[in-house]
């Protein structure tokens, strides 16, 4: 029995990072709303990030956001913009983490998700500093602030949306298991 439940995470996990796949590539074709700011996007695949986030252990939730880094590398064949993006990532993933667990039900997915929206263009910001040594960099941080709470809203209610249809579905029953 134990696995079948082996087997059902490695799907599930497979799964969210072949949805969040499917819509980073999709995102290529949506026309920035923000074009005075350079890099600057919606961020949809971040929705399986916080679907991970509150349906898997820490360790699983971080193997998701992982693989999708190096994947969208590889599907975008863009190595330069790994490391910011890499960045971005991992502080993202850190912060909502500790929102999560530190704040608990006191905080929403929302709340959670903006942080880690806000703390994603930090980690860029502060990678593209250390790369080309200069700070001034940093100077983007409250344009791209303006952008990361709507966008950081969007993901969490979207993710939110997901979560009690997971919870519908009997999804999250079978993960815990």
């Amino acid at each position: 029995m134990r696995n079948n439940k082996n087997v059902y995470k490695m799907v599930y996990i497979a799964l969210l990072v072949a949805q969040a796949m499917v819509v980073f590539k999709l995102e290529e074709f949506i026309p920035v709303p923000f074009p005075a700011i350079p890099g600057a996007k919606l961020g949809l695949a971040n929705i399986f990030t916080m679907v991970a986030l509150y349906t898997l252990r820490p360790g699983e939730a971080f193997g998701v956001v992982v693989l999708r880094s190096v994947l969208s590398m590889l599907i975008s064949n863009n190595p330069g913009a790994f490391i910011y993006s890499f960045s971005g990532a991992m502080l993202s993933f850190v912060v909502m983490l500790l929102l999560k667990n530190t704040f608990g039900n006191r905080l929403s997915r929302i709340g959670v998700s903006v942080g880690g929206a806000f703390s994603h263009n930090l980690g860029q910001l502060l990678a593209a500093a250390l790369m080309v040594a200069e700070p001034r960099i940093l100077m983007y941080l409250p344009a791209l602030t303006i952008i990361a709470v709507p966008t950081g809203f969007f993901i969490g209610m979207t993710a939110n949306f997901m979560l009690e249809h997971m919870g519908k579905l009997g999804i999250m029953r079978e993960l815990k298991r």
